[in-house]
This record gives C-alpha cells, structure tokens and sequence, in this order.
C-alpha cells in the first residue's frame, strides 16, 4: 500500500514540475488508495503544512547544514522540505520516522545514491539542532528591503510578491496578509434556502456533531467545524446546502435588488455561482455557460442535487450561438485570473504570480468583459468579478473597459452589511482575507448609462 507520505511526496513533486494544484491533484491520488481516514488527514496535513512553510524551511535547513535549494534536485529537495516539516511542525511524528521516512523516498525516487546519504545526514543535523534553531522575525522598524526580505521568509513568500502588495498595503496590514494566507480556510457553507432556514440546518448539523456559526459577511452562510467531510452528510444529499466560501457567496447581495427576469453565467464552471442566482431568484430563467463539458456536467448534476428547476445549460465559448445578443438582464462573468485571493486555499499560488501572467490574464478578462455587452440587454446589468487581489486583474481592467465603452459606467452598490461598507471602492468591492477570513475577491458592477 502507497502511505500518506508517498502521495504528499508525489503532490510536492508534481507541483514543482508539472504546476498542479495541490487539492485536485491530492484528491485524485487518493481516491485510488484504500486509506484510513487519519492518513488521508496526514498526507494532506503534511502537503499544504509544507507548501504554506516552502522558505522558511529552507531556511532552517540552511542553518542545519549546507544546503542551497536553488541547487538541488527537485526530487531531493522535495523529500528535504518533507522531512523538515515533520521535524519542526508535526510534533506527534517522532524524528526518526520523518527522516527515516525520508530517506526511504530518496532511495526509491531519486537516480544518485549519494542523495539519500544527503537528506539523511541533513536531516540528523536539523534534528540535534531543533531546539536552538532561530526564527526570522519580520524587521518592522528596518528599512524597506529589509522589511520585505525577513516578511518574505517569516511567511514563505516570494519576496517580489510581498514587495508587490507593499505598494497596497502598510506593513502590519501586509503582514496580517500574508499571516491569514498561511492559516488553513474556514469551512463554510452556503444554505439552500428555498428547502431550510439558516437556523434549521445549523441545529441538524450539529446534531450531527459539526459546530456551525452565523457568517458576518453573508446571512445565508454558515461557517463549520466538525467531524468528516460535509459532501457525506444526508443534508448535503438533500440539496440542503452546497460547500462554498463566503466570498463568492456576497453576489447574491450584490444583485439581490435587480429582480432579473433572464440570468447568463458565462463561465459558470462547475456551477457554484450558477446555483446561488438560480436559488436566489427561483422564478428567473438562469443559463449556465462553460467551454468544458465536464464542468457543464458538473453543474448539470448540482443543480439536480440542489432540486433547481430553472438552470439551463450550454457549452460553447462565450459568444456562442445559443446564446441570444442582448438578452439577458444579468450577465456574469467570472474572469479568468491569478487566484492571488485564494491563497489559503491554494498555497501553490504565491509561486507561480509573474508580471507577464498578470498581463496575459488581464488583457483576456478585458475581451471577456467587453463581449459581455453584446448579451446585456439596453438596462441590464454585468457583474465582473475576481478571485484575485491584483489591480492589473480588478481596478485596471474596469478602468480600461470603461474609456473603451462610453456608453457604460460603475452601478453604485445596493446597501451592504456593516462590515462589508469599509471595503466599497471607486470601482467596486474588493474582499480582503484578513478583514473577513474568507477568500480575496473583486466585483464590479456595471451597467449601460443613462445618458449613453
């Protein structure tokens, strides 16, 4: 039988190599594996422990022995940061198992012997060493470089990322930032509330041993913490309720006084957003568009779970046929983007943010945006929206679309929750994960001029 550290070793690896996401790709490596539940726990425990501590534990290998990451096999350093995960961070695993452990997936992964003499050796010195081991500490009254490099390897960010997001934020609200991007996500809900009421769901749940609590960003959310994955509940089977965070989820108070007659989502993926308008307006007609038929199949089979009879689907690009010009009340688009915003949830994503990819990202979402007005009807409204925390992706983007489209302008926002007020900008809203512990997100609403 493959263990728990074998799939978080091949995790680690593939997103060195290969750039995939740790959570498909470590759901996909166990879904073949007749694991106990508690090595499931442990393999991703030690997948995302290590990936959200990439830096700083080069760093205190760095201080074990000689080791130079920039210079070692990816196979060889995967095993390294494993392995010194274990030692510094999981204090029920004895260090003889960690390195040990580490040492066997040398051997049985990595083409020169010599490594596993390496990682094992290196290992032992961080070991005897743990207890004297110096934790950087970020230099708050040291000048800027300063400042961004010990933030940089305090948190494990890239230090051209954490010198990006310097000229957003001051530096105790940076590192508050970058503090919660290094927590695991809340687990929350949104409630189907055409079948239950928040309060009726959250006293079932907890029947059923999950502690839930009443979101302060969206009323029809719950946040929970309790045994077992939520997908395996009767509640989850009934269509009482979808797993979702709680950012994505403010669109329904974002378009919950439009009262549109005909919806499109025009990357409506696997249905998440798609489901919350059909919810949230039972009576309109919500079209779902995707260009991956296993996403439209996926949205299919939620909307099925959910009990929602006015979802219509379409695969096509979004400019497809089946979708009439200037028909639609609301059009969504959820634009291609970084994910800076979802860090938590994808740790991988701090190391993969380059200038060039902003731009690609951005200049697509700016087509997108402006073949959206050909669906919009003369007074409806689009809602571009983002999982990111870039302005290239968000303020710029909008920016941009509105001197190319005279004829449109920024739609004032309805009233919000108290907490959500202080995050209403010029051009939107903008979801910061440390004001509110959910994922980073950006919405803009937009819609035709009165005197266009």
């Amino acid at each position: 039988m493959t263990s728990a550290r074998d799939i978080a070793y091949e995790v680690l690896l593939r997103i060195q190599t290969q750039r995939s996401y740790a959570d498909a790709l470590l759901d996909a490596l166990l879904k073949g594996q007749k694991l106990p539940a508690t090595e499931r726990r442990f393999a991703k425990a030690l997948v995302f422990g290590t990936l959200r501590n990439r830096t700083l534990l080069e760093h205190y290998l760095m201080q074990a022995g000689p080791f130079q990451p920039e210079r070692t096999d990816v196979r060889t350093a995967s095993a390294l940061r494993l392995g010194a995960y274990q030692v510094i961070f999981m204090d029920r695993v004895p260090d003889s198992a960690a390195v040990n452990e580490s040492v066997r997936i040398v051997k049985d992964r990595c083409k020169r012997r010599k490594d596993a003499g390496f990682v094992n050796a290196l290992l032992r010195r961080l070991v005897r060493s743990k207890s004297s081991l110096k934790r950087p500490q970020v230099a708050f009254g040291a000048d800027e470089a300063k400042f961004v490099e010990s933030a940089a390897v305090a948190f494990s960010f890239p230090e051209y990322l954490v010198q990006k997001w310097r000229h957003k934020f001051a530096r105790k609200e940076l590192v508050a930032l970058l503090s919660k991007f290094n927590e695991p996500p809340v687990k929350a809900v949104r409630v189907n509330i055409a079948k239950i009421t928040v309060s009726e769901l959250s006293e079932r749940l907890a029947k059923r041993g999950f502690d839930a609590q009443h979101s302060p960003v969206c009323p029809s959310a719950l946040r929970l913490s309790g045994p077992g994955p939520l997908e395996e509940t009767p509640e989850w089977r009934e269509g009482l309720f979808t797993v979702q965070d709680e950012g994505p989820q403010v669109l329904s108070l974002l378009v919950g006084t439009l009262g549109p007659r005909s919806i499109v989502d025009v990357c409506a993926g696997v249905g998440q957003k798609l489901t919350l308008l059909a919810e949230r307006f039972p009576t309109s007609v919500v079209v779902g568009n995707d260009i991956h038929l296993r996403k439209i199949q996926q949205s299919r089979e939620q909307a099925k779970r959910l009990g929602l009879k006015n979802v219509r689907l379409v695969a096509g690009d979004l400019l497809s046929p089946s979708l009439r010009p200037k028909s639609f009340d609301l059009v969504i688009l959820d634009a291609p983007c970084s994910g800076t915003g979802t860090i938590r949830r994808h740790p991988e994503i701090r190391w993969r943010v380059r200038t060039s990819h902003l731009r690609k990202t951005a200049n697509m979402a700016l087509k997108m945006l402006e073949s959206c007005t050909q669906l919009v009807n003369q007074s409806g409204t689009i809602v571009y929206s983002t999982c990111s925390l870039e302005p290239e992706e968000n303020e710029h983007v909008i920016k941009k679309f509105l001197s190319r489209n005279a004829d449109f302008e920024v739609c004032r926002l309805p009233e919000l929750p108290a907490p959500l007020r202080r995050s209403v900008g010029e051009f939107g809203l903008t979801l910061l994960p440390h004001f509110y512990d959910c994922d980073g997100m950006f919405f803009s609403l937009l819609r035709r001029s009165t005197a266009g």
